[in-house]
């Protein structure tokens, strides 16, 4: 019987035992219950738990009514174990599961009040766009010109 080669061994052992990492976005939001939107799209209401794939600049919309619109974004540093060359040894030959959890949390503010006599002066502008006369009609337009034919 053939022996086996040595590295094909470790090379099994490191497979079964590689490491990975788990990344995600826990959203919070006060009030609670404001309408997320990541980098354009809806995902779901705060408080809601969102995975993403890459570290750089991520930008959240909240919606809430009652509460002002806001935006914000938010740069993910890259850690230790995901910097490139760094990552093959952390995934290949540490058995763990690293979990990037970032936690992303604003403030919503009141919406702006009414002013408080806006009918009144809508009533106002309305009267005063009322007293403006009605423009003169335009003058009559003449015959046409007669449609000459090209090249003649």
């Amino acid at each position: 019987m053939r022996p086996y080669p040595w590295w094909l061994l470790v090379f099994a052992a490191t497979a079964l035992s590689v490491g990975c990492v788990e990344r995600r976005f826990v959203i919070t939001s006060n009030p609670m219950g404001a309408l997320v939107y990541y980098n354009g799209k809806p995902v779901g209401t705060t408080p809601c738990d969102l995975p993403f794939l890459y570290y750089g600049v991520h930008e959240f919309t909240f919606v809430k009514d009652g509460c002002e619109t806001q935006s914000q974004r938010y740069e993910v540093a890259t850690p230790w174990y995901q910097v490139p060359g760094v990552d093959v040894v952390t995934e290949l030959f540490i058995p763990y599961t690293f979990q990037d959890i970032q936690n992303v949390h604003i403030d919503l503010q009141p919406a702006a009040q009414a002013v408080p006599n806006l009918v009144p002066r809508a009533l106002e502008l309305r009267d005063r766009v009322k007293a403006i006369p009605d423009p003169p009609p335009p003058p009559p337009r003449g015959p046409a010109p007669p449609v000459v034919p090209p090249g003649g």
